[in-house]
């Protein structure tokens, strides 16, 4: 399942799905975020990675290779690229285009805080 929304700069999308084997499959989650034309994709799966501009940046640790990133700095470097955590990126993506004024402050107002503790945790 795909949902997205235009923004200002661009568009965010959710992709849902499965994945591995018809006998085991494994739930997964794709956020894509298009930034003036950069567009950058973090799926959460089996495995866990992060793509800018159509190349794989960084990838989750296969517990083999030390050397890789767990899951968590993935996302924190995909919500760091994005500007926004995964919690506002869905509240952005399944905003009402009809809300009240009203209802339209207060998640703005949510979504400012959430933006500024985003850059203080970086």
């Amino acid at each position: 399942m795909r949902q997205s929304r235009k923004t200002s700069s661009g568009h965010i999308a959710l992709r849902t799905g499965s994945e591995g084997p018809s006998h085991d499959p494994y739930a997964f989650k794709e956020y894509e975020i298009d930034r003036d034309g950069l567009v950058a994709t973090l799926h959460l799966g089996l495995g866990a990675w992060v793509k800018i501009g159509g190349t794989k940046e960084l990838a989750a640790s296969d517990h083999l290779d030390e050397t890789r990133l767990d899951e968590s700095q993935i996302v924190a470097s995909f919500e760091k690229f994005a500007g926004v955590s995964l919690a506002t990126f869905e509240k952005a993506l399944n905003r009402h285009p009809h809300m009240t004024r009203k209802e339209r402050r207060a998640l703005d107002e949510i979504e400012a805080i959430d933006a500024r503790m985003m850059r203080w945790a970086m």
